[in-house]
């Protein structure tokens, strides 16, 4: 399933940002927008992407004197986000295994993001943890997730296969599961981290097939304590 959803992401890495704008990919463009309104946004600080893509959720930080950890499970889409921002620090990494394997110390960073990367995670409380491990006293995770939503046709499954319900016969290079999480688990998990809630709410995520079927996400920030 892993190198599934690698071969994906390397293939479709060339078209990725065009194919963003497209889609109306929002979950970078949320990010950015909540760490500017909680002014956020600020000179050298230490901060960890998770599951990168080609770095649009950092765009904000660049040029600010930060140090920026970019991680991806595609090694071609980290050579892209290398391209577009040459001073961030490249990690191809399977976050499915949990943080730990990243080798980073503990309370290395000031910010945490993770944009469009937790449906493809399916244990939530070990993410959180190693997010809360990860994270300096006062710093902030930010980050979606994909939201159960039990009278919606694609998203009332906790999972699904990523092609199912919009495409008769996907090929076999799109067949990996996709993860789905109700918003008072999240919320629940974060309590029992010791992460104070800043804010937690619901946005349209993008357009999905041919159909452009509406997929929501939660965006969460969050604070650790």
């Amino acid at each position: 399933m892993t190198k599934v959803i690698e071969l994906y992401y390397d293939k479709l890495s060339g078209v990725y940002d065009k194919e963003s704008v497209k889609g109306k990919w929002e979950p970078p463009k949320e990010i950015n927008k909540t760490l500017l309104q909680y002014r956020l946004v600020k000179s050298k600080l230490a901060i960890l992407d998770l599951g990168t893509g080609t770095g649009q959720s950092v765009k904000s930080f660049i040029g600010k004197d930060c140090e920026i950890y970019v991680v991806d499970i595609s090694h071609k889409m980290l050579q892209i986000a290398k391209q577009k921002y040459p001073k961030v620090k490249t990690f191809k990494y399977d976050l499915s295994s949990g943080l730990e394997g990243l080798g980073f110390r503990r309370k290395s960073f000031d910010l945490i993001i993770a944009s469009g990367t937790l449906e493809f995670v399916n244990h939530i409380k070990r993410f959180v943890d190693g997010a809360s491990k990860l994270l300096r006293p006062e710093g902030y995770f930010i980050f979606t997730y994909e939201v159960l939503l039990r009278n919606h046709n694609l998203q009332k499954s906790k999972v699904q296969y990523n092609a199912s319900g919009y495409i008769k016969n996907p090929p076999n290079n799109t067949r990996f599961k996709l993860y789905r999480i109700e918003k008072e688990v999240v919320t629940k998990t974060l309590n029992k981290a010791k992460f104070e809630i800043i804010r937690h709410y619901r946005f349209r995520a993008f357009l999905k097939g041919p159909e452009k079927f509406p997929v929501f996400y939660n965006l969460v920030l969050a604070k650790n304590k």
